[in-house]
């Protein structure tokens, strides 16, 4: 199947990353940035396999929370609640949008106007 392309994605994917940086996340940062690659043809794209893998079984990308006691740079609890806040709804939209390319048969998601 042909890719599908987008860069809200990919966006979403980097607001993430931000966020993660932002707090220390290092693990889940460069899980994140791994879902990246470049085709032979120097196409930027979503790995939509990798990236939805991330959100199955225990362990997996949902569980993750910031926070000072898991060693995250979070100021305080104000701090905390707020990067976990759009830390959640960045993943669910980061979800619900792979799932759909995936469900209408892409396989990776072609990256337009975004840097990488």
């Amino acid at each position: 199947m042909r890719p599908t392309t987008t860069s809200s994605l990919h966006e979403h994917i980097v607001a993430c990353e931000k966020i993660l940086e932002a707090c220390g996340e290092n693990l889940w940062l460069r899980n994140l940035e791994a879902t990246r690659i470049i085709d032979a043809a120097g196409n930027k794209q979503v790995d939509l396999d990798l990236l939805l893998s991330y959100f199955s079984g225990s362990d997996g990308f949902e569980e993750l929370t910031l926070s000072k006691r898991n060693g995250h740079t979070l100021y305080d609890e104000d701090e905390e609640l707020m990067a976990n806040s759009r830390l959640c709804e960045l993943r669910l939209s980061i979800f619900h949008l792979a799932q759909k390319y995936k469900e209408n048969g892409a396989d990776v998601i072609n990256v337009l106007a975004a840097r990488f």
